[in-house]
């Protein structure tokens, strides 16, 4: 197959400079935690374990992923 028909390859910077702008996000998010939805908290927890490589920064995301979701009332665990 010629070269020219194959897809550009992307760089490993490109792909860091999205990786540090989702982490930075979900930093963000977790540094305000008390003004965001558990919906984004969630889904902040899941951004800093899907990409941060730093081992105590995971560790509180697991914890505080737990937290929220066995953290509701139980009317709405029974709705679901």
């Amino acid at each position: 197959m010629n070269a020219t028909h194959r897809p550009a390859r992307t760089s490993r910077t490109t792909n860091a400079g999205t990786r540090l702008k989702r982490l930075g996000w979900a930093r963000g998010i977790l540094a305000d935690i008390e003004i965001h939805s558990d919906a984004r908290i969630r889904r902040a927890c899941k951004t800093i374990l899907t990409h941060s490589h730093d081992h105590a920064e995971r560790q509180l995301s697991i914890d505080l992923w737990r937290m929220v979701n066995c953290g509701k009332p139980l009317e709405v665990k029974a709705q679901k």
